[in-house]
């Protein structure tokens, strides 16, 4: 038994790679086992990555799985890793600028995505480029509380980005509704509405709140089906994900 920087381990086996000695170790206390070279048994420096290092909850249990690579000749994230630590950060940073939205609002993640080894194997076959991962969609009322398997779903930015939209923080009026007083001081409420390209479409004035709510109503709810037969056709949502599009519904303060 050794002594390392996390804890004693024992060597299990030891082999050539190359014209360099391999060290198979188990650590004592967690059972963690992770190969390393001469110089790393030699400084001690045997880590022990079941740990809880990333945000104080994240480790990786085991596994050779990738959390960088080179771009540019920059050292990036890998997307997985970039994933897995922001949402770690949301939940449990109370630092992170959106801890307020997330962990200051009860939002977790279950035991399993704690482990970044799990996290890959669920994550890359089902990941493409400009795709997130949306707690949302599959949850009662659109409003996710858990990160896990069961409850997320890796989907394109813009589906992700849509339901995001439409639970700003509201002040007094309806979502897509703001005030607009006339010169003779009559107030009139104007409706208007997010579309799939960023912009703002315009959908009248209205003489009381509850009518442009209806109109911003039908117009984000015929956006969402929009939504879902573009990015179904294009093979690019689940037929599930598909179906919940379909009978989404806005409210007026999400």
């Amino acid at each position: 038994v050794h002594e390392g920087c996390d804890g004693e381990y024992e060597i299990l086996e030891k082999y050539k790679r190359g014209k360099s000695w391999r060290y198979k170790v188990r650590l004592i206390k967690s059972g963690y086992i992770s190969e390393n070279d001469s110089k790393d048994l030699y400084s001690g420096i045997i880590k022990d990555y079941t740990i809880p290092s990333v945000h104080g909850v994240g480790y990786m249990s085991h596994g050779d799985y990738p959390k960088s690579f080179l771009k540019d000749g920059k050292k990036v994230n890998h997307p997985c890793y970039e994933t897995w630590i922001g949402i770690l950060k949301r939940c449990y940073s109370g630092s992170c600028r959106g801890y307020e939205n997330y962990g200051g609002k009860g939002v977790t993640v279950c035991e399993d995505w704690l482990d970044y080894t799990k996290f890959y194997e669920w994550f890359m076959p089902k990941y493409k480029e400009g795709f997130c991962v949306d707690k949302d969609i599959l949850s009662q009322g659109y409003k996710g509380v858990t990160y896990s398997p069961d409850t997320c779903e890796i989907v394109p930015y813009c589906v992700n980005s849509f339901l995001t939209n439409s639970r700003r923080k509201r002040g007094l009026y309806p979502v897509g509704v703001y005030r607009k007083d006339t010169k003779s001081g009559k107030h009139r409420y104007i409706a208007q509405v997010g579309n799939l390209d960023d912009r703002q479409d315009y959908l009248g004035r209205f003489d009381t709140m509850h009518e442009a709510f209806m109109a911003y109503k039908v117009a984000r709810e015929d956006l969402a089906k929009t939504l879902a037969e573009r990015e179904y056709k294009a093979g690019n949502i689940s037929e599930k994900i598909y179906n919940r599009l379909l009978e989404w519904e806005a409210v007026p303060y999400p």
